[in-house]
C-alpha cells in the first residue's frame, strides 16, 4: 500500500509542498521579537537634591475653567508655570493630578505635594 501512494505522486506533493512552505516562511518574518519599551532608567537621585527641588517650588494658583491648570512658581529663578495634568516642567517634574487646593508632582519617581 505504501508503494502505491509513492507511485501515485502524493508523496511528491506533499514534499512540495513543504519545500514551497519552507521558501515561503523563509521571506516573511514569522517571528519577530517583540517590540518591547525600555523604560527610561531615572537616575538614582538623593532625598536632599529631591528636598532641594521641592523646596524651590510654591503653589501659587490653581485654575479651573472646564479643565485644571496649575501655577507653580519656581522661587530661585522666579520663573511662573502655568501646567496642566501630565505636562512636564523644567525638563524632570510631571503633574501627576491636581485638587483643589494641592498638586501631586512626580520628580525622579518620586511623588511628592504641594498646597495653597
Amino acid at each position: 500500500p505504501v508503494d502505491s501512494i509513492i507511485s501515485l505522486g502524493i508523496s511528491n506533493t506533499r514534499e512540495k509542498d513543504y519545500i514551497l512552505f519552507l521558501n515561503e516562511s523563509k521571506k516573511k518574518k514569522i517571528f519577530m521579537s517583540a517590540n518591547i519599551e525600555k523604560k527610561s532608567e531615572m537616575p538614582i537621585v538623593k532625598k536632599e537634591k529631591l528636598n532641594r527641588i521641592k523646596d524651590n517650588l510654591r503653589l501659587v494658583g490653581i485654575i479651573s475653567e472646564g479643565y485644571y491648570k496649575v501655577i507653580i512658581e519656581e522661587i530661585r529663578t522666579k520663573k511662573t508655570f502655568y501646567i496642566e495634568e501630565k505636562e512636564v516642567f523644567l525638563e524632570k517634574i510631571k503633574v501627576i493630578k491636581i485638587g483643589d487646593s494641592s498638586v501631586i508632582l512626580n520628580c525622579f519617581g518620586e511623588d511628592f505635594e504641594l498646597y495653597l
